[in-house]
């Protein structure tokens, strides 16, 4: 891995979605970790310790906004970003998206929509650091 390498999780209920981002992600030289349960992601993400989560929001078991409230709770996970990757509108996403102080996009956008969001989104936390 690279320097400019990047640790992503994402968490989606949809298997096509995970492998269709795992590989987009892997082709860019970037680290992915795929779960396809949001219920106890809270230890995979703190075994990982990815630089970004992508997040479904409509998820059983746990919602993307549930999941993400608890992260910003948990001191050791609280920094991580989060970029919310749904089918539901920005609208409908945006009270949940400033609560988590997440980026949105929606599923059906270009992917390169999505691959930007990350790498804003992580060299703006690596930027916050330095």
């Amino acid at each position: 891995m690279s320097a400019n390498s990047i640790k992503i999780l994402i968490i989606d209920d949809d298997d096509a979605i995970l492998f269709l981002l795992s590989e987009l992600f892997q082709e860019r030289g970037h680290e992915v970790l795929m779960l396809s349960n949001p219920v106890g992601a809270s230890l995979q993400i703190s075994r990982f310790l990815p630089d970004v989560l992508i997040l479904d929001y409509f998820m059983p078991g746990l919602s993307g906004s549930s999941l993400a409230e608890v992260l910003r709770t948990t001191k050791s996970l609280r920094g991580i970003p989060i970029v919310f990757y749904s089918a539901a509108s920005r609208e409908s996403l945006a009270e949940a998206a400033r609560r988590a102080n997440a980026r949105i996009v929606e599923k059906g956008e270009p992917l390169s929509n999505l691959v930007a969001a990350v790498e804003q989104a992580v060299t703006a936390t690596r930027q916050a650091r330095d």
